[in-house]
Formats: C-alpha cells, sequence, structure tokens
C-alpha cells in the first residue's frame, strides 16, 4: 500500500505542462518496477543524487522577462542523513533504442543503479569497474545538469552513454562480483598488485617522504614533532592523516568547531611544504603508498637479519614452511621441495634448533653467524645505497616536474585567460546549487571525449586479463593505449567536489551551533 501511494504520489507532483501519455507512462512503469519488488527484492531508492519529484520552473520572473529554467533543481546533491546502506545486487536498465527516450527521468534511474552499484556492502566491484561506472555517472549529471552548449553536443553524450549502456549489459564485470567469495579474492589479488607496485616503485616514493621529513627538521614548522621521532613511522603518520581527513574538510571550509590538535599531522605536512615548496597532494599521495609498502614490501629475509629482527624472522619461516602445500597448485607441487630446502636453509643458516622440537620455532635461538651476516648486510647496503641514490634522485625529479606540469595545464588558466582576453576562473567549487557559467559548459564535451575514449580503453583491459598480453599483440597487433592521466584528475575533481558541499553543509551546521551557543551564554 504504501509502496501504491508513493507511485501515485510521484505521478501527481509532475508538472502540469507534461502531458497524459506521460504520465500514463510513469504510472506504468512504477506498477512494473512495485510487482517486480514483490517478486525479488531490489535495493531501496536512494537519494544522493536522484530526485523523484520534479519542481516546477516559472517561466517569468516578476518584471516579466524571460528567466531561465535552473537543471540543478532536478537533481539532489549530497547523502541525506537518513540514507540506507546498500545490500543487494542493482540490475542493469534496458538500452533505450533511440537518444529521445532518454528523459529525465530515464536518466535518473540510470542514475539510481550507477550509484546502488558503486555502494553496495556486499558486493563490491573491482577497481576498473568503479572507474568506469563513475564515469558513466558523470555522463549522467552532465545531460541532467543541462552542461552542454547546444543540442547536438547533447546529442553526442547521450549517443555515448547508449553505447556505454550495452556494454554493462553484455559484460558481466561490470555488474560486480557474483558473491562475497568472488569479491575477497578480488580484493586480495588487487591487494597483491598494489603491493607489487609498491615494491617496484616504492624508492621514489622514498625520496619524497624522506625530504618532506628533513625539511620538517630544519623548518621547525608548527607540529613538526608530528613527523619525527624514533616512534613515527610512515605507517602511523598514514593513520593519522586517515583519521583527520573529514575534520580538515571542515577546516578548510572554516568551520569554527574544528580545532588545531584534531588535525596537527595535516597541518605539519601542509606548513612544511608550504615552506620548502614541496606539493602538497602529491606528498599525501606519496606517504600513502609508501606507507603500504613499509607494512609488507620490507618484511624480507634480508631485511629483517639486517635490523636484527629475529623473533619475527622465525616466526615467518616457520608460518611459510606450513603454509607452502596450501597455497601451491597441483602443476606446481614439484616446486614444493625446493622451497621446503630453501626454508629449511634459511632456518639452520641463522638459528640452532632444539634436538627433541626441531619443528617448535620457540625453541629455536639466533646463531653467532648470524649477527656477523647482520653487519655485512649494513655495510653492503650502504655502497648500494651510494651507487642508486644519485639515479633516484634524477627519476624522482622527473616524475615531480611531469606531475607539476599536468596538474599545472589541468588547473592553472590565468596566463591564457589573459593572452585569449576571456575571464578566468573565479576559483569557486562548480556546485550542484547554482548554475555552472560558460567556460564549465564549453569543457564539458572535451572532458566527456577523454571519459569515452578511457572506457573504451577500460572495457578492452578487462578482456584482456583473460590472455597472455605477448598472445593479444600477436593476434591484434597491439595493447590497448594508456589511459588519459587527465581522466583520473577529472574524477578527482567530481570527488572533491562532492567532499567540499559535504564539509560545508557540515560547517554550516557547525556555526549554526556555535552562534546557538554564543546567544545562550550572553
Amino acid at each position: 500500500m504504501e509502496g501504491e501511494k508513493s507511485a501515485l504520489g510521484e505521478v501527481l507532483s509532475q508538472p502540469k505542462t507534461a502531458s497524459d501519455d506521460q504520465r500514463h507512462a510513469l504510472l506504468e512503469s512504477n506498477s512494473l518496477s512495485m510487482s517486480a519488488t514483490q517478486q525479488s527484492p531490489q535495493p531501496a531508492l536512494l537519494q544522493r543524487e536522484i530526485s523523484h519529484h520534479t519542481s516546477v520552473v516559472p517561466m517569468t520572473s516578476d518584471d516579466g522577462a524571460p528567466q531561465k529554467h535552473n537543471p540543478h533543481d532536478n537533481i539532489e546533491d549530497g547523502f541525506g542523513d537518513n540514507v540506507e546502506d546498500v545490500t543487494d545486487a542493482a540490475n542493469p536498465l534496458p538500452v533505450q533504442q533511440e537518444a529521445s527516450d532518454y528523459t529525465d527521468n530515464r536518466l535518473k534511474q540510470a542514475l539510481n543503479f550507477a550509484d546502488s552499484t558503486l555502494r553496495n556492502k556486499s558486493r563490491k566491484v573491482s577497481p576498473v569497474t568503479s572507474h568506469m561506472l563513475a564515469m558513466y555517472k558523470c555522463a549522467v549529471k552532465d545531460v541532467l545538469l543541462k552542461s552542454y552548449n547546444n543540442e547536438e553536443e547533447k546529442k553526442t553524450i547521450v549517443l555515448d552513454i547508449m553505447t556505454w549502456e550495452r556494454t554493462i549489459s553484455t559484460n558481466e564485470f561490470l555488474r560486480g562480483p557474483g558473491d562475497d567469495i568472488d569479491f575477497d579474492l578480488l580484493d586480495r589479488l588487487c591487494l597483491l598488485r598494489r603491493y607489487e607496485f609498491a615494491a617496484r616503485y616504492g624508492d621514489y616514493m622514498k625520496e619524497v617522504c624522506e625530504k618532506l621529513k628533513v625539511s620538517s627538521r630544519e623548518l621547525k614548522k608548527e607540529y613538526f614533532e608530528e613527523l619525527n621521532g624514533w616512534n613515527k613511522k610512515w605507517t602511523d603518520i598514514k593513520d593519522a592523516l586517515n583519521r583527520e581527513h573529514h575534520a580538515y574538510r571542515r577546516f578548510q571550509n572554516r568551520d569554527p568547531a574544528v580545532t588545531d590538535e584534531e588535525i596537527k599531522t595535516t597541518i605539519a605536512v601542509e606548513r612544511t611544504c608550504a615552506a620548502s615548496g614541496q606539493n602538497v597532494e602529491s606528498v599525501l599521495q606519496s606517504i600513502s603508498m609508501y606507507a603500504d609498502r613499509k607494512s609488507l614490501v620490507h618484511m624480507s629475509t634480508l631485511h629483517m637479519i639486517e635490523n636484527g629482527m629475529w623473533h619475527k624472522l622465525r616466526e615467518c619461516l616457520c608460518r611459510d614452511f606450513k603454509d607452502l602445500p596450501k597455497v601451491t597448485p597441483a602443476n606446481l607441487r614439484h616446486t614444493i621441495p625446493i622451497m621446503s630446502n630453501i626454508i629449511n636453509g634459511v632456518i639452520d643458516t641463522y638459528f640452532k634448533r632444539n634436538e627433541k622440537e626441531p619443528d617448535n620455532m620457540n625453541y629455536w635461538d639466533a646463531k653467532a653467524e648470524a649477527y656477523e651476516r647482520a653487519a655485512q648486510l649494513k655495510e653492503v647496503k650502504k655502497h648500494k645505497m651510494a651507487l642508486v641514490a644519485a639515479e633516484r634522485s634524477k627519476v624522482a625529479e622527473l616524475a615531480e616536474k611531469r606531475f607539476k606540469d599536468l596538474v599545472h595545464k589541468h588547473t592553472f588558466v590565468n596566463l591564457a585567460a589573459a593572452v585569449s582576453g576571456l575571464q578566468p576562473p573565479t576559483g569557486q567549487v562548480p556546485s550542484l546549487k547554482r548554475p555552472r557559467n560558460e567556460e564549465e559548459h564549453s569543457n564539458t564535451l572535451e572532458v566527456h571525449k577523454r571519459r569515452n575514449k578511457a572506457w573504451s580503453a577500460m572495457v578492452n583491459s578487462g578482456k584482456q586479463t583473460y590472455k597472455k598480453a605477448a598472445d593479444y599483440v600477436q593476434e591484434y597487433g597491439s595493447l590497448e593505449a594508456p589511459i588519459d592521466p587527465e581522466v583520473w584528475l577529472d574524477l578527482v575533481k567530481e570527488d572533491h567536489m562532492a567532499d567540499e558541499e559535504k564539509a560545508a553543509e557540515t560547517s554550516g551546521k557547525g556555526k549554526e551551533k556555535a552562534s546557538t551557543s554564543s546567544q545562550k551564554s550572553a
């Protein structure tokens, strides 16, 4: 009964200018959705960016002049306080036959599907699926917000949305894993791949982190001790930055309720970077990735021997020896004796076993030769570090320069504005609560073209995972071209917009609360 009332309420809330056919079609679609809900459970409708009631906008202002329709009245920005968690899988929408079939109501349903899939708590999607659905959401929002210059641009974006929906319907990996077990396996594989990246490129991130730590000691900016000390490890610094993230967003929006003590680690990083000329965003990202490497990749046997971590070394050796048969498939079982002998060789080299219980690691004692080996490794490390320091510094400087050039090209437009005679951006965050200016409109199609190219690349990359790269090159001639880095900056910009608006709402509540308390005290 409640579902019927909400469906009728939505039909009755349509503008009076809508035709009877549209209202009957909407009523029929709601009836079908309610009957489907009775057969199988469906996710609750989300209110993050979907407004089920189309507002009536007057066509003229008070003085009789024509008034432009504000598209942001038809779409809500930000989650409500009572949004339910999504736990059921959302079914993809049927692809429409014509571009004209993509009405505002149909686009809101598409937005609902993408948002429900991305926010599903029990069936999380893979990283590449998350990126693609985020681009799909951005394209739908651009049409709903009328962020285009003419009908031709709108048709281009809508046709791409149709193509993307066909891809979603025909590629299972874009609809999420089948169950929790699939996601758990996928999550573990992604974690191992990220650790592999950290192992390969972590040394370059280390240069940035160490430069930050040295600069903080030399400049001694406020809260510099949060980055220094024998007990300040990069994993701890990363955890502190993660805890302070939301409070720092509120601090940026001048929330009086946020104190410096709540964000002291972030303040230390920000002010040290400002004084030493480092890019804050790249430093924060480097800390995050380097801390991941420190948590696992640095735990090799030689690293533990070099630092005298005998207790941890014997635990790892014992665990690896017992887990070896559990993780080795049948086609690789011939490698088990090799690995077993290697592990036993490491144990016998550095530890003296108990004769009665040779497999009990609690009775393993480090040999005198182990301490000598640790001293030798430290000397060898000094020579190696001296040889690679210069090359590592060159690569780090080149990577930093390219990153700065990319950010400079993507965000800094004052020089171009001065040459072209156009007005530079105001610096305001493009909010869903205000109309977008001409520059934002003209840039929409260019951004969408990058998204469309990246979409094709990621679809092909999803298919390539089932084949070896060499076989794919032999069959098709080449692999898909790398994705333009500006695509990720576009998506990051969308994420920052949502964070800024959420922080602004929280800051407004904090200011109102502070004002009320001051009035009471007065």
